[in-house]
């Protein structure tokens, strides 16, 4: 079977350093080692760095059977802007001028957003009778009017209406909606007011366990140790990873840490990188239990994970998260943790509650984060237990062994019986 993934927006297996896969390179590998013909349509300028990647030729053989497609658009520096928009418009540009020279394939697989190549994947299989089949990772455009304040949305939902009829017309045509959830599967089909179909299916986003070397881990180790992260340690260890900007409540949990303080053993390391950073670190310059290290790497962050007792989700309530499983959990399960997460409603909140493998604290309650993490403080055989439960559930239903080689069988089963689409 021949496939195109037209996502971008991920790191690629061909960018510097040890780039961990997402959801699109997970799939490739999986799809190309079950002998599938693999084309990765993305990007050329790599979205979390704010670069553009180097390379040779547009098309760019990684291996037989599996290749990359470098899209170029203009760029951007912030990812709320004007600029980003334009970047998909040029980007989609290039997949219409490029797509008909490149060997057809038997099904296509488009992530959304972006909603521009989005919409012409779509119109370009069904113009050849190629099934496309749109994956929803984020719920655009209606969380560009959320973030509004409430007397701005009305202007909010009159700019974004070229962006929601250009989604439209992508669902509508779309030949199956898959997503992170089928909370976000429903939430494409209210769209365009359809039910779903067989084909309409969600899949979570799983996380691939990494390996690291000996050495590797040492040196995470030996850092871990110099900053006093412990391995034996008397206190709570609460660990975060992520990226420090508008999608974490991270001052919350500064008020949290501010009041426990020199009364109570419990510490707090936040990992990342980001516009705030700095901010953050002036606001936590008198906290003994307060530690932010900056980015770290893949390895430091599985050390971390073995010296903590909880993981840390302050996200804001936002549409998008409280209808997804979003990334930072998950990896907190794999590593057997906990996870104290903000999100009281919706997917994540309900495997909390049904696998006792975390709990939700309110962000609009100063008081909660603060009680929930003195239950555990207080309660540690309670805390390893739902430790062990976050591993069992990462085990049954998130590892990406699981989730990709269920999504692929999906895809093949739409790829097999295309001829009873059309």
């Amino acid at each position: 079977m021949r496939l195109w993934l037209v996502t971008v927006g991920e790191p690629l297996p061909t960018d510097v350093g040890n780039q961990r896969l997402l959801r699109t390179g997970i799939l490739a590998d999986v799809l190309h080692k079950r002998g599938h013909d693999v084309t990765w349509w993305t990007s050329a300028f790599n979205h979390q760095a704010k670069i553009f990647r180097q390379y040779d030729d547009r098309v760019k053989e990684l291996q037989p059977g599996y290749r990359i497609v470098f899209l170029k658009g203009c760029g951007y520096t912030h990812n709320f802007s004007f600029a980003r928009l334009r970047d998909h418009r040029q980007l989609a540009r290039q997949f219409r001028q490029f797509a008909p020279g490149m060997e057809l394939p038997d099904i296509i697989i488009c992530s959304y957003p972006t909603i521009d190549l989005s919409r012409d994947a779509v119109q370009f299989g069904r113009e050849r009778r190629i099934p496309v089949v749109l994956d929803i990772r984020d719920l655009w455009p209606d969380i560009f009017i959320d973030v509004l304040p409430r007397p701005c949305r009305w202007l909010g939902r009159l700019a974004a209406l070229p962006l929601e009829a250009a989604a439209r017309q992508a669902f509508r045509g779309a030949t199956a909606i898959t997503g992170n959830t089928d909370e976000m599967v429903q939430w494409a089909l209210r769209k365009v007011g359809r039910t779903a179909s067989p084909s309409d299916k969600g899949f979570p986003m799983g996380y691939p366990e990494p390996f690291f070397s000996s050495s590797e881990m040492g040196k995470a180790d030996a850092y871990w140790d110099s900053q006093g992260i412990a391995r034996q340690k008397a206190g709570l260890v609460v660990c975060f990873f992520g990226t420090l900007g508008r999608q974490f409540a991270i001052e919350r949990v500064l008020e949290a840490a501010s009041r426990l303080n020199d009364k109570s053993s419990i510490m707090f390391v936040l990992c990342g990188s980001g516009d705030n950073l700095e901010k953050y670190r002036t606001l936590s310059a008198g906290l003994s239990n307060c530690l932010f290290p900056g980015w770290v790497d893949a390895p430091g962050i599985r050390s971390l994970m073995r010296r903590s007792d909880v993981g840390l989700a302050p996200y804001i309530q936002r549409k998008d998260f409280l209808s997804s499983y979003p990334n930072k959990p998950l990896e907190y399960f794999a590593g057997g943790l906990p996870v104290l997460s903000s999100l009281c409603a919706g997917p994540l909140a309900n495997v909390l509650r049904e696998y006792d493998c975390g709990l939700t604290f309110d962000l609009n309650n100063p008081n909660a984060l603060i009680l929930v993490l003195d239950k555990l403080n207080t309660d540690r055989a309670r805390c390893r237990e739902m430790g062990k439960n976050a591993r069992k559930v990462y085990e049954q239903r998130f590892s990406a062994t699981i989730v990709y080689n269920k999504m692929v069988d999906h895809l093949e089963h739409i790829a097999k019986y295309r001829g009873n689409i059309f």
